[in-house]
Parts: structure tokens; C-alpha cells; sequence
């Protein structure tokens, strides 16, 4: 079975950029590539729950998701809009989730060596958590899911999920399958599958051959996330 690398373009470009900030040769204002864009749709079974859409951009920092999720997708009731910045090794350093269904709260998350701090901002004040950093962090949710589209490297072991809206954090055993039958829109197709397994259940995430991602499964809720398209479709409607 061949094992593929996932995300190895996305990591070679954001590696470079990031050397270039280390070494002071990063200029102000300087263009931020496009990594990858598209368009998921959200179902459970054979039920269109929401669509969300994605850009994954290069900064001098380390790669950025800004993803927005629409539920449902026409006549849509809530919007989640959510940002995860990347160091260049594919950990993350700062996490920003914010709803536009009449929620005014806005949760963030810092993350360094030593600790992960959380902050929740609402019309009753401002909550902050910490806890010790993992060695291996994913940020994840349970209604956006192109954050999937970097994970914490791509070698096998123990990943802890920190998902900030819920103010909660988990462990993982990620193992990458290398090339797997799946199906994307009811088509086979062959996949590089990482397989996410924890106390709930596991959770699917399949690559295409350019490291992009295609499909999030979350196995124990039923739902399933499909790429439909490689841009951020304007086909929805609030």
C-alpha cells in the first residue's frame, strides 16, 4: 500500500515563507499566496444540512483556514465563521470562531510551548481557560470542517483536538491509511485517508493526490463533508 503525504505542497510553501520571516527577508505588504479554495457540502445520510467555504492562504506567519459555514444554505440562519493560524510545521498558533445568528460571542484561542489559552467574549464579560499544551494540537469543530485540511503533521500517534467554541480538548490516535476506496458525491473513488480515532468515535479525512482536501466523515454523528467545488461558490443565499 502506498503511503502518501498529504498537504506536502501546502507544508514546502509555507516552510519557505516562513524561513524568509525568520531570516528577516519577509517585506511588508508582500503577497499572500492562495494555497487552496473550495466549496464543502454538509449532509447527514442523504440530508443537505449547510455548505461552508473555504480559502487557505500563505502568510509570513504560517498558513491560514478562514472558512465560513451556512446553515442551511439558502434562507440561511446562522453563519459560523472561523480562523485557525498555522505555525509553518502545521501546529496551530491562534484560532478565532465567531456565529452571526444574533450571538454576539466570539471565542479565541492563543497557543504556544507551554500552554493553550482560551477566551470566550460575550455581552456578560470575558471567560478565560488554560491548559498545558499538547505536543500535537488539532483545532477542530463540530460545524465547520475545512479546518481538517491541515493536520498536526502526517505521521502515525496521539493527537489532542482542542475545539475552542466548546471549551474542549480530547485525545486521538491519527493514523495515516495511505490511498483508500471512498466515494465523493456517490462517485469511487481512491483517496489518502487519515483516520482519526478517539473515545466517541472515529473521524475520516481524505486527501486528493495534491494534498487537498476532499472529504470529512465524522463517523459517530452521521455527517459527511464533500468538496463540490474548487471554488468558493456564490450559491448561497441567506
Amino acid at each position: 500500500m502506498r503511503i502518501f503525504s498529504p498537504l506536502t505542497p501546502l507544508v514546502l510553501a509555507t516552510s519557505v515563507i516562513g524561513m524568509v520571516h525568520l531570516t528577516g527577508g519577509a517585506r511588508p505588504g508582500a503577497a499572500q499566496a492562495v494555497l487552496d479554495e473550495g466549496t464543502l457540502l454538509i449532509r447527514r445520510g442523504q440530508v443537505e444540512l449547510g455548505r461552508e467555504t473555504f480559502l487557505i492562504r500563505s502568510t509570513p506567519v504560517g498558513p491560514v483556514i478562514e472558512t465560513t459555514a451556512f446553515y442551511p444554505p439558502r434562507r440561511t440562519k446562522i453563519i459560523l465563521r472561523a480562523n485557525v493560524t498555522h505555525r509553518p510545521d502545521s501546529m496551530p498558533q491562534a484560532a478565532q470562531f465567531r456565529a452571526s445568528n444574533g450571538d454576539a460571542t466570539i471565542v479565541g484561542a492563543q497557543f504556544d510551548d507551554q500552554r493553550v489559552k482560551l477566551t470566550r467574549q460575550s455581552p456578560e464579560g470575558v471567560r478565560q481557560r488554560e491548559f498545558r499544551a499538547p505536543r500535537r494540537a488539532f483545532v477542530a469543530d463540530d460545524s465547520v470542517f475545512a479546518l481538517y485540511a491541515i493536520p498536526p503533521g502526517l505521521s502515525d500517534g496521539t493527537i489532542t483536538i482542542v475545539e475552542p467554541r466548546h471549551e474542549t480538548r480530547s485525545e486521538h490516535r491519527m493514523t495515516n491509511r495511505g490511498l483508500q476506496q471512498t466515494t465523493l458525491l456517490n462517485r469511487p473513488i481512491e483517496l489518502t485517508e487519515l483516520l482519526v480515532s478517539g473515545e466517541l468515535g472515529d473521524r475520516h479525512v481524505w486527501f486528493d493526490n495534491d494534498g487537498r482536501l476532499q472529504k470529512v466523515e465524522i463517523s459517530y454523528a452521521g455527517i459527511v463533508a464533500e468538496r463540490i467545488s474548487n471554488q468558493r461558490t456564490s450559491d448561497i443565499r441567506p
